[in-house]
């Protein structure tokens, strides 16, 4: 059932495949963090008199720091550790 779930997939293909999934997952951790950043830091900037904020950038900040997160909870599944609740229904 394990190689139906996927969980060894990376195993069977070998190491330079398990280091791409490491590389690719990281470098996806950064650029989301990156624009996580970008995005607060926009937000808190003071506004300008007279100008219309368009653009929800604490919103779409927060939404990106999640996704930094579950970046990090998908690098710490490749290498090994289970995550989340065992004989859950979610």
């Amino acid at each position: 059932t394990a190689s139906f779930l996927g969980k060894d997939r990376a195993r069977r293909r070998g190491p330079a495949a398990a280091l791409m999934g490491y590389i690719g997952s990281a470098l996806a951790a950064l650029a989301s963090l990156a624009v996580a950043a970008f995005c607060i830091w926009r937000g808190q900037r003071p506004p300008t008199l007279g100008k219309v904020r368009y653009i929800p950038w604490m919103f779409i900040g927060l939404g990106f720091a999640a996704l930094t997160l579950m970046f990090l909870t998908h690098i710490v599944n490749l290498a090994g550790v289970e995550t989340g609740r065992s004989g859950s229904m979610f």
